[in-house]
């Protein structure tokens, strides 16, 4: 699917996550791109050592790492000028319109399965069984509702700019490395985000929007409260 997508092209960006499925998906992409001579401009996320040895093998540009799932990963960070790490801010802030996850073209992320409210398992299925843990679907989601949104509605192509208007590249990484402070900027973000929510819940009347609205106004609160008790 994601080969037929027409995004599948030389200097694609990615992101992959660290379940069984993912893994796979990233083995099938790893075989594509050398067949048909294509390499990533960037690969984002929790980086893996899978990531890192297709880094290595030139198949991915730069690596840009908000979380190292494994000690290659913690490796190649360290050793490695062009695996570079970012703030959860930078990487998926709502508030930032030229955040890192606006460039992605292509993700493979741990959802197992969604339901009409919305509802998606990431750790286990429906029958209960633990499959896989959570990453990037908690940022990735809300931007994948909205976007599926705009399209029904026969709206506009979303576009990624920076402050000025300019397109964004992935060269724009300018983060502090005092941790407790970003922190406090990425609660500050997510309490805007609900607050923008909450403007578009107001000015629609359409009770499917309402419905969407109200669960990304929700998962926006809880995930607030679980930062600030961190």
């Amino acid at each position: 699917m994601i080969v037929a997508s027409g995004y599948f092209e030389d200097g694609f960006a990615l992101q992959t996550g660290s379940g069984g499925a993912s893994f796979a998906a990233t083995r099938f992409l790893w075989e594509k791109m050398i067949e048909r001579n294509i390499k990533a401009s960037f690969a984002l996320g929790g980086i893996t050592g899978q990531m890192v040895e297709l880094h290595e093998e030139g198949l991915i540009k730069k690596l840009l790492d908000v979380q190292g799932f494994d000690l290659k990963a913690v490796a190649s960070l360290k050793n490695n000028r062009f695996h570079q790490q970012i703030a959860a801010g930078y990487y998926a802030s709502p508030d930032n319109p030229g955040s890192a996850v606006n460039q992605l073209d292509v993700t493979v992320l741990s959802a197992l399965e969604i339901d009409l409210d919305f509802n998606v398992n990431v750790i286990t299925g429906s029958d209960g069984v633990i499959r896989g843990a959570s990453g990037g679907a908690e940022e990735l989601g809300p931007m994948e509702l909205i976007a599926a949104a705009i399209t029904k509605l026969g709206g506009p192509p979303l576009t990624c700019v920076n402050s000025q208007g300019a397109p964004w590249v992935s060269t724009y990484i300018d983060q502090s490395t005092d941790y407790l402070t970003m922190l406090q900027v990425d609660i500050q973000a997510e309490t805007r985000a609900a607050l923008l929510f909450q403007q578009h819940l107001e000015s629609t009347t359409d009770p499917h929007m309402k419905k969407m609205i109200n669960f990304l106004i929700t998962r926006e609160e809880y995930i607030n409260v679980c930062s600030k008790r961190h």
